[in-house]
């Protein structure tokens, strides 16, 4: 799945290494950056771009690993927010273009925005590091009509702000730590996600290292799909980055990039896969937030050999 890129637009393994030695790891850690690899960048752009939209949002767009992984399609417009100026500076002067498809701010501030698609690598930093915590919290409290938890880290808020502004029909993937699925916090975050019954599966890595080698925490890809209504939520434990190249094509859940929900007036929902067709009378009931937090250690995805 790994793309070799031709053209002066991306960022390459040594311009990455450069910019950690350029910034040093105090700046780093100062804005939660871990870097994600090309192999997980095209598979979330994929997964997103097959629900038939033409549009992609990162909110962190950091040194733009989703917007390579888009780069040479036709027709797809790449849009995105950063918080560090430092990084957006480093990647226009190392691919030679102007980030002018880049707002520079707090994604966490900046409210009112609709996105057909969003993908995103989310800065990890605990609460009480949060830049601009105080308004970030009323940001929440007066936009979401939510309280967060003195213990939420950063990606669970730039995913409960992300779930709130996709559009309908549209998809989101982040990747992101899976903490909150055994966290008091993490109540808010999974009730968010299964409540709408959009969530369509959450995929964890035994490998995090190999994605984030700073890592110190589960690691995964949460998949959230608001044109279809998902019976239960399906989870997968992936023990490589070799699996994750072969997982789309072994997986039935993940073959069905094209469906479609269609709702008809009678108030059914026909679910279409392939020449295949499902009929749910109304809004499948999903697996408790108990089963959700529950589930992800028990399930392994097996591969033939």
């Amino acid at each position: 799945m790994k793309i070799d890129h031709p053209y002066s637009g991306c960022v390459s393994r040594g311009h990455l290494l450069d910019y950690l030695r350029e910034v040093g790891e105090r700046h780093q850690k100062r804005f939660g950056q871990f870097f994600t690899p090309d192999e997980v960048a095209t598979f979330m752009v994929d997964w997103v771009l097959n629900s038939g939209m033409d549009e992609v949002f990162d909110p962190a767009f950091g040194l733009g690993a989703f917007r390579d992984a888009i780069y040479d399609r036709t027709g797809v417009q790449f849009t995105g927010c950063e918080v560090d100026a430092t990084i957006v500076e480093f990647w226009e002067r190392n691919t030679g273009e102007r980030a002018d498809f880049i707002t520079i701010g707090d994604y966490l501030l900046a409210w009112g925005g609709q996105y057909a698609s969003i993908v995103c690598n989310p800065p990890y930093m605990r609460f009480q590091k949060f830049l601009n915590r105080d308004v970030v919290v009323q940001e929440f409290k007066k936009n979401l009509g939510v309280k967060l938890s003195g213990y939420v880290n950063t990606a669970s808020a730039f995913l409960l702000k992300s779930i709130s502004e996709l559009s309908a029909y549209g998809r989101l993937a982040y990747i992101m730590p899976l903490e909150f699925l055994n966290t008091g916090y993490g109540t808010l975050v999974k009730q968010k996600l299964v409540e709408s019954g959009h969530l369509c599966s959450i995929i964890s890595f035994d490998c995090e290292k190999d994605i984030f080698p700073d890592a110190t925490t589960s690691v995964g890809i949460v998949l959230y799909d608001k044109a279809a209504y998902h019976i239960a939520v399906q989870f997968f434990r992936l023990r490589s980055m070799d699996e994750l190249a072969v997982f789309e094509s072994l997986n039935p859940l993940l073959r069905c990039l094209n469906r479609r929900w269609i709702r008809r007036p009678s108030g059914y929902l026909i679910f279409r896969v392939q020449h295949s067709a499902s009929i749910a009378k109304r809004r499948p009931r999903l697996q408790t937030l108990e089963s959700l937090a529950a589930a992800l250690p028990q399930v392994r995805m097996r591969f033939s050999s």
